[in-house]
């Protein structure tokens, strides 16, 4: 199987009038961090290789924290989303 991604905002229920999520703008209007969400990358990789997968981006991210002198902000933290959360069916796999 292929691995597949998808790019957007996660990690909070807050969005800006509308629905809008935007990027960081002059008019701070639906600001992505100042709502609360995290620049997000949605990977759909074959179950097999999440263990693996797991390894290679925890080793990215020593003590939990990216190392990026210009992204700074809790709009950069690091999240691993499965589905169903714990109880779904790749959480022992993790």
């Amino acid at each position: 199987k292929q691995a597949t991604a998808h790019t957007g905002y996660a990690g909070s229920t807050r969005t800006g009038p509308g629905g809008k999520v935007c990027y960081h703008n002059a008019e701070d209007d639906s600001d992505y961090g100042t709502l609360g969400h995290a620049e997000a990358v949605s990977v759909t990789i074959p179950a097999s290789t999440l263990p693996d997968f797991l390894q290679v981006f925890f080793s990215l991210l020593p003590h939990g924290e990216r190392r990026d002198p210009q992204d700074r902000g809790g709009e950069y933290r690091s999240m691993i989303g499965l589905p169903g959360g714990v109880h779904g069916p790749s959480f022992n796999l993790a």
